[in-house]
């Protein structure tokens, strides 16, 4: 018998190892190729599937849209057509003319409304207007002439003081309620002339001169007007500060106006 080398049986062996692992990888491989292919093509048929039926109800007025038409075969399809043909206008069109009139009608009862009430309030406030402006238009002697006096209510001069009690209490708003801004203005003189100081102004001088209680000793100054405050009690400080502060809010006063 003739010997075997065990070095070709040894590749005989691998040789053959070596086909059969490459039949087998190529039989899988066909194997997936085609489940690929096969689960491809039913992914497609679903997708056509679900498409169809997400196109059947698509309508339009009663009546189908594109090819879906011609695909409904027999008298059936005859009778759909015919029918969506002829309800559909029916609730278009007896709807629309019976909703729409009863807002047409509804707009011209409602707009007079106002309308009619604009001209009977109106004329109110312009009544009231021509009636009230002459009266203000027009002031009555009295009260001019408490304009130009030291008293609001036209008083005349007073034979004493404007204000006797500026000099023993502090004086509110209430005190000058009835003082024009000229009795205000000599309300504040009042308490220089108390202490004897005389006026450059004539206007001032001319009324104080007047009054029995006044005698004009001191010229007219600064250092004067600093003594006198000087000689001032705390009532009297207080009052003519307030006193001057009221002349400035209510515009000052000019002597000879």
């Amino acid at each position: 018998m003739a010997e075997i080398n065990p070095k070709r049986a040894k590749k005989k062996n691998s040789s053959g190892t070596l086909l059969a692992v490459l039949y087998t990888m190529c039989t899988l491989a066909v194997f997936v190729f085609i489940g690929l292919v096969a689960f491809h093509i039913v992914v497609q048929r679903r997708a056509s599937e679900n498409l169809t039926a997400d196109q059947r109800p698509a309508v339009s007025d009663g009546n189908l849209q594109g090819d879906q038409n011609s695909g409904i075969s027999g008298d059936g399809g005859g009778q759909i057509s015919a029918r969506a043909e002829t309800e559909a206008p029916v609730q278009v069109q007896t709807q629309a003319p019976t909703e729409a009139p009863a807002q047409q009608t509804q707009a011209p009862t409602e707009a007079p409304v106002p309308q009619t009430q604009a001209p009977t309030e109106a004329p109110v406030p312009q009544t009231q207007a021509l009636t009230e402006a002459p009266a203000q238009q027009q002031p009555s002697p009295a009260a001019a002439a408490a304009v130009s006096g030291l008293f609001k209510d036209g008083s005349a001069d007073p034979d004493g003081y404007i204000l006797p009690q500026s000099d023993s209490q502090y004086l509110t708003e209430a005190d000058l309620s009835n003082l024009t801004v000229k009795g205000v203005c000599y309300a504040k003189n009042e308490i220089y002339a108390r202490h004897g100081r005389k006026f450059l102004a004539e206007e001032l001088q001319k009324y104080f001169g007047k009054q029995t209680w006044y005698s004009g000793t001191l010229e007219a100054g600064e250092e004067t007007d600093q003594k006198i405050v000087d000689i001032m009690n705390e009532y009297e400080k207080s009052n003519k500060d307030f006193l001057a502060q009221a002349e400035t809010l209510l515009g000052g006063y000019s002597f000879g106006s």
